[in-house]
């Protein structure tokens, strides 16, 4: 600590947490846009999250995501109550820049189209 190597790394962790946020905010923003979330605004912590305007699509946003190696979290999985879904929380804690980007293009059809496919 005396020597500056903890906040070296701090510093450098808020640069790079900072670009995952910004760039999953960016996709939340398009799926706004797109009426298909509304956003939950966060500044903090390691994950965006949106609460989706058909929340009956969470479950199928879920799996098909899952299904071509995205992983997300319906907001269902944090709650008790059986109502309480209908979201969806992307982490950026252990993925980089460059696979949000890979991903987004992958992401954003599964968002928009309708739950009977797949």
């Amino acid at each position: 600590i005396v020597e500056g190597h903890l906040d070296r790394h701090l510093r450098r962790s808020r640069k790079v947490y900072a670009e995952r946020h910004q760039r999953l905010s960016s996709l939340m923003a398009w799926a706004t846009e797109a009426g298909v979330v509304r956003p939950s605004l966060s500044n903090a912590g390691l994950h965006v999250a949106g609460r989706l305007v058909d929340p009956q699509r969470e479950h199928d946003i879920v799996r098909r995501l899952g299904e071509v190696g995205i992983a997300i979290e319906g907001f269902s999985r944090y709650s008790m109550d059986p109502d309480g879904g209908g979201g969806l929380v992307l982490g950026f804690g252990r993925v980089d820049a460059a696979s949000i980007d890979e991903a987004t293009p992958v992401i954003r059809p599964i968002l928009t189209r309708g739950g009977d496919e797949g």
